[in-house]
């Protein structure tokens, strides 16, 4: 099937699907939009090593998240990541910080209070270009997370399929700066269970604006801000990226992310990441190069 219509097919599933009820905000990875730093064969692999940190819980998490991008067109990716967590809960149970999670037949101290481990989330998507009416050339992008998660380390990973949509535009093309401003849907299906209920996995919206400041391939300046509202739950993420190049094939990051708001409900305070990123070579490619 042609990408785009696989993408526009899955507005239509999204915004179809029923509400659930309150809950808070299990984590979700941005999704791995193109840049100009990025090599032109949209062919890579990317590993992440990051670290999540909240001072009002003493919760900490450790992951390693593999992401792997295929080209599928002349302005389109598939990717795919899966992550690994480890984290301590403080001693703070999941189910003891969000009661409302909790599903109608959920042991009371469910998963306990000792350190955590286990494979998180595999997550299939696309990234693609389109031309809208009146917005122009437009990047749209769909993900979808399998049940192959586990449970036991909620919120980074959970046995639910979220949906996501999502749209964005550059408002200042040209030259090596940029100003991507974007919005989206979340959605979640087959989330409900014994341990955790609808209330675990809350749907809603978001704002999105990107800077990214071009240094060349592997090598750029990046820093935004996220707007969630999730069924009455807030988040406003601000993040800021340094990406240097080592080789044309290869890259360095270290990012950082700071939550503003909805501190009862946020996964985490704060997310430290390094990022390696290794492309196949451009000069290799035939496929011409992805809008920034």
């Amino acid at each position: 099937m042609n990408l785009r219509r696989l993408v526009a097919a899955a507005a239509v599933g999204l915004a179809g699907l029923p509400a659930v009820a309150l809950g808070q905000l299990p984590h979700l990875d941005p999704l791995p939009w193109y840049a100009a730093s990025d090599s032109t064969s949209r062919l890579a692999l990317e590993i992440q090593l990051d670290r999540s940190l909240d001072k009002t819980t003493d919760w900490a998490a450790n992951r390693v998240m593999l992401t792997v991008t295929l080209p599928a067109g002349e302005r389109a990716a598939w990717f795919v990541r899966m992550p690994y967590v480890s984290f301590d809960t403080g001693g703070l149970g999941a189910l003891e910080r969000w009661p409302d999670a909790a599903g109608d037949e959920a042991p009371a101290d469910w998963p306990g209070s000792a350190r955590l481990d286990g494979f998180g989330q595999i997550e299939v998507g696309a990234t693609t270009d389109l031309r809208l009416p009146l917005l122009g050339r437009s990047g749209l992008g769909l993900a979808l997370g399998l049940p192959t998660g586990q449970n036991s380390v909620y919120p980074w990973s959970s046995t639910s399929m979220p949906m996501r949509l999502q749209l964005r535009r550059d408002v200042a093309p040209g030259g090596d700066a940029h100003l991507w401003l974007g919005g989206g849907l979340l959605m979640h299906a087959d989330a409900t269970g014994e341990v955790l209920g609808p209330g675990a996995f809350p749907g809603g919206w978001q704002l999105d604006a990107q800077w990214v400041l071009v240094r060349g391939h592997g090598s750029a300046w990046r820093a935004g801000a996220t707007w969630e509202q999730r069924e009455g739950r807030t988040s406003l993420l601000a993040a800021v990226e340094r990406r240097f190049a080592w080789t044309r094939e290869a890259s360095f990051g270290v990012r950082a992310a700071r939550e503003f708001a909805g501190a009862a409900d946020r996964p985490a305070q704060w997310i430290l990441a390094l990022v390696w990123r290794f492309d196949r070579s451009a000069s290799q490619s035939s496929v011409s190069a992805p809008r920034p």
